[in-house]
């Protein structure tokens, strides 16, 4: 899902709950010395949805960049021949954009290397609480607000529905989550 609803709770959840997981059948293929999601990808998908960590960490060089994804994707992609998992979970908010046509070919190739019938989970939020949560987060970690400008899940979505998958979209609202709690809500 797009940032604030959750994802970084589900994808440290995940990261920290690796075996139990995996012993149910649940993998979350993450390579070891990688951030906790799957971010890289963005950048395979898309070379102007790059995420901002990567653009950083890289100093904008876009070869170098792309050799990270491409070993990352490659680990991850070993992980997975490795557990033979019934489940594997992919998670990085930087997956949550509206993809042009070829974009989302990208992330078709990419997704049908792992699954045949991928099923997409998106919490969203109304623009309006997005950007309320941001302008909150920014109060207690202090950087430039925010651009309300292109917020709407709309979009991403239905660029999404182009791709071939079952999409499962949950609106994020504590009161309307299973047990008010993100993780039980994605669980089931």
């Amino acid at each position: 899902g797009a940032q604030k609803t959750g994802t970084t709770a589900i994808q440290s959840f995940l990261n920290m709950n690796r075996e139990p997981l995996r012993k149910s059948g649940i993998i979350y293929p993450i390579p070891p010395g990688s951030e906790p999601s799957h971010a890289f990808l963005a950048a395979l998908i898309s070379k102007r949805k790059v995420p901002e960590y990567l653009r950083t960490a890289f100093r904008n060089d876009v070869d170098k960049i792309e050799a990270y994804a491409r070993r990352s994707w490659r680990k991850t992609k070993k992980i997975l021949a490795r557990e033979k998992a019934e489940t594997c979970v992919i998670s990085s908010e930087a997956l949550f954009h509206d993809y042009s046509v070829m974009e989302l070919a990208n992330a078709k190739s990419l997704f049908s290397q792992i699954s045949s019938s991928p099923t997409m989970i998106s919490y969203v939020r109304s623009p309006a609480d997005w950007f309320l949560s941001m302008i909150l987060q920014r109060v207690k970690l202090p950087n430039d607000l925010p651009s309300i400008a292109a917020r709407s899940p709309m979009a991403v979505l239905k660029s999404w529905a182009e791709f071939d998958c079952r999409l499962r979209v949950r609106k994020f609202d504590r009161q309307n989550l299973v047990g008010a709690d993100i993780l039980k809500d994605f669980s089931i």
